[in-house]
């Protein structure tokens, strides 16, 4: 029985590992060729393996929550830390994330945004690079090409849980910090629909947050 859980263990190790592996591969490749022509292959290899992760997240989230929800269950408490622990490596994508949200191809944007989404909500900034000033930049360029409130919500969420994994002074010294610190003041101060009110108040409390 313990030998069958050890196999179960490592196979789901191995998934994680090969997911991390290809991942990283085919989004810088993506991340490349951005900004030229006879990007299609790397395009499609990049939204099924966008895909297999959001559904590895989606299913890690699936058992943390129903353990919250059933905590008198040691066994499904169990189960979720060890779900968790299993896929942690997956926070060393964050930052090929984050510099993948500012594309102008929708699918990889939404797979993108969302995938990230529940990385931060499972792990939060566990990523020390998380904010590193390439990625802050990814993230205003992410915040003005996005023009829809529903959007701005999602960046403005992943921004907040990723605030733990920098230092104040990185929003201070880094050019791309200060540009990012504009933005925020923007949204901060454009309620321009009932719909806006939540990200003006996302942005407002990032910005005390980071005590710029």
């Amino acid at each position: 029985m313990i030998g069958e859980a050890m196999c179960r263990y490592d196979g789901a190790e191995c998934l994680v590992e090969v997911v991390c592996s290809v991942f990283s591969e085919a989004a810088v490749l993506y991340v490349e060729r951005e900004e030229r022509p006879g990007r299609k292959s790397s395009h499609d290899l990049l939204l099924s393996l966008l895909d297999t992760l959001h559904n590895v997240l989606t299913s890690t989230s699936r058992v943390v929550r129903i353990a919250l929800q059933g905590a008198e269950s040691q066994g499904e408490t169990q189960a979720a830390e060890d779900l968790l622990l299993i896929n942690k490596p997956l926070t060393q994508l964050t930052s090929l994330l984050i510099q993948m949200l500012p594309c102008e191809d929708v699918e990889v944007y939404e797979e993108t945004s969302q995938c990230l989404s529940l990385l931060m909500q499972l792990y939060g900034g566990d990523s020390p690079d998380s904010l590193s000033p390439l990625n802050l930049q990814s993230l205003s360029h992410a915040l003005q090409l996005q023009t829809q409130p529903k959007q701005h919500r999602l960046l403005l969420r992943i921004i907040k849980r990723l605030i733990p994994a920098t230092t104040d002074s990185l929003w201070y010294s880094s050019a791309e910090g200060q540009e990012l610190v504009h933005v925020l003041q923007r949204l901060s101060h454009s309620a321009r629909s009932h719909a806006d009110v939540a990200v003006v108040s996302l942005a407002a409390e990032i910005l005390t947050g980071i005590r710029f």
